[in-house]
């Protein structure tokens, strides 16, 4: 048995090493692209063989949730958005610790989920001793009487490299200064030896080696927080206790009557108000509130069924009966409001275009539609576990929303709609800061005719500004297909700032208006 604990040990320092090591080669002073895609697949095949070796996994299932991770990572080197590109380190993160959680325990729950999560981040800080102690167990070679052994061998041959590679790339620098002759049969490495030697790349070889060693030791702190049976992490089960949810079945049914009927107003107001309105501006700020307060009525309306059916009292069939007809009442009173709220929008956007703040209106408007279907199978049958499908729902949903190219639907939509009115805010859509746009805006700026020169000129300079930016040298860690396609679509047409000495022309900020 402890040999085997031995292999495992070494294979988690193995693949914590490789993993620190991939870290700062995609990293390090590098700009994200494929690099990210490139070490959550790493990561994920890395924890799962280890977990897989200590015998962790209880429901190989969870890997699932590994395609949503990939996919998701894969946004950074195939589109350019700078929105997703920070909130999806925090959804990727939240996603791969839900995978964790889902496989080492077997299934997801909701009460346990957010503690865990929170533990995975910050549990590992407890094993940073142990995580130390078994690095230098494995560097320092106490294994007497055993100098034959694979995992021995091994070890000497680490340390002996770890060892001479700093002394010979002192020597060899040293040489190289004294020699021009022996300089030359290193052409393709002196230049970096010197500079290293010379420059500030030494401090960043030592920041970059130091960082390399806080992330191992992290990894193995991680993995060990994960695989401990006495860890925190695996002991938050064991402490928590199950608490029964009883509320008085008069109460609730009452509660859920008087909401419906405040519902049922509501619901009027708003259909008498979208036939009745032709102001756009009323239709602008009915569509901004609309929305909010179908959010707030969609959470009231989702802790309620929940609620009324976790509900542990003692309940008659006659009160269970009346509580799940109140309950689909309720949903059927949100699935109007979601048509109201989305017509609404519609008729706002074909007006006044399309922005970022927009497509998520319509996004959520669309989730909260699928997510009705699995909470009506569970106001009429218990057994339909709701977490599991928003869960599902969501993440499908926010994965979608990522693969669109929204930036690129955007200026599509507002380019059509120029057609339409002849305005288009330029400025927004270069305050995008994407190159998911380019393709269609050199299309927009050859149809333009010479008359409509103020437009002409402003996309122009929206495009000379881009073109700045792609031409920058960038690392293969920082590859990106929709940057690429910019630069070659750019490289295609000239392109100079011309600068605006005729009266503005007013786009009235048509796009900021509103939501």
């Amino acid at each position: 048995m402890k040999g085997k604990e031995r292999i495992i040990m070494g294979t988690t320092l193995i693949v914590s090493l490789i993993l620190s090591i991939i870290h700062s080669i995609l990293f390090f002073r590098k700009d994200v692209g494929i690099s990210v895609v490139l070490f959550t697949i790493a990561t994920i095949i890395g924890l799962y063989v280890i977990l897989d070796k200590k015998k962790k996994i209880k429901n190989k299932k969870a890997i699932i949730l590994a395609i949503p991770i990939v996919l998701l990572s894969s946004t950074y080197f195939i589109f350019n958005n700078k929105l997703f590109n920070v909130l999806n380190i925090f959804v990727i993160l939240s996603l791969f610790a839900t995978m964790i959680i889902w496989m080492i325990n077997g299934s997801l729950k909701f009460s346990l989920l957010l503690s865990k999560i929170f533990n995975i981040v910050f549990g590992p800080l407890e094993f940073v001793g142990k995580a130390l102690k078994i690095t230098k167990d494995a560097i320092v070679n106490n294994d007497k009487g055993k100098n034959n052994s694979k995992a021995v061998i091994i070890k000497r041959i680490v340390k002996a490299i770890l060892i001479s590679i700093p002394i010979v790339l002192i020597v060899l620098f040293l040489l190289i200064s004294a020699d021009d002759n022996f300089a030359k049969l290193f052409s393709w490495f002196s230049d970096y030896i010197v500079k290293l030697f010379t420059s500030i790349e030494f401090l960043y070889l030592i920041v970059r080696l130091a960082l390399i060693f806080i992330l191992f030791i992290y990894f193995v702190s991680f993995i060990y927080n994960l695989t401990d049976e006495y860890s925190s992490f695996n002991v938050i089960e064991k402490v928590t206790r199950k608490k029964e949810i009883k509320f008085d079945i008069f109460t609730v049914n009452t509660v859920l009557t008087i909401l419906n009927i405040i519902y049922l107003l509501f619901s009027v107001i708003q259909i008498l108000n979208l036939t009745n309105s032709n102001n756009i501006e009323i239709y602008s700020k009915s569509a901004r509130q609309g929305f909010f307060q179908l959010m707030i009525l969609s959470v009231i309306n989702l802790a309620l069924v929940i609620l009324s059916k976790l509900n542990k009292s003692e309940q008659s069939d006659k009160a269970k009966r009346y509580t799940k007809i109140m309950n689909i009442i309720m949903v059927i009173f949100t699935i109007i409001l979601i048509i109201v709220a989305f017509r609404k929008m519609y008729v706002y956007q074909q007006n006044y275009g399309l922005t970022v703040l927009r497509v998520l209106v319509y996004w959520g408007l669309i989730t909260e539609s699928l997510l009705i279907i699995p909470t009506i199978l569970y106001i009429l049958k218990e057994k339909i576990n709701l977490f599991y499908s928003y869960f599902a729902i969501i993440v499908v949903m926010y994965v979608i929303l990522n693969l669109a190219n929204i930036n690129k639907i955007i200026t599509k939509k507002n380019i059509d709609l120029y057609f339409v009115k002849e305005k288009i805010d330029v400025e927004y859509l270069e305050d995008l800061e994407s190159t998911d746009v380019v393709p269609d805006l050199i299309n927009l700026m050859n149809k333009i005719e010479d008359e409509n020169l103020e437009v002409k000129t402003e996309i122009n300079n929206c495009l000379y500004n881009i073109q700045k930016d792609v031409k920058k040298d960038r690392t293969w860690q920082a590859y990106n297909i929709s940057i690429k396609k910019a630069k070659n679509e750019l490289n295609k047409i000239d392109l100079q700032y011309k600068r605006k000495e005729y009266k503005k022309y007013n786009y009235d900020k048509y796009t900021y208006k509103g939501i």
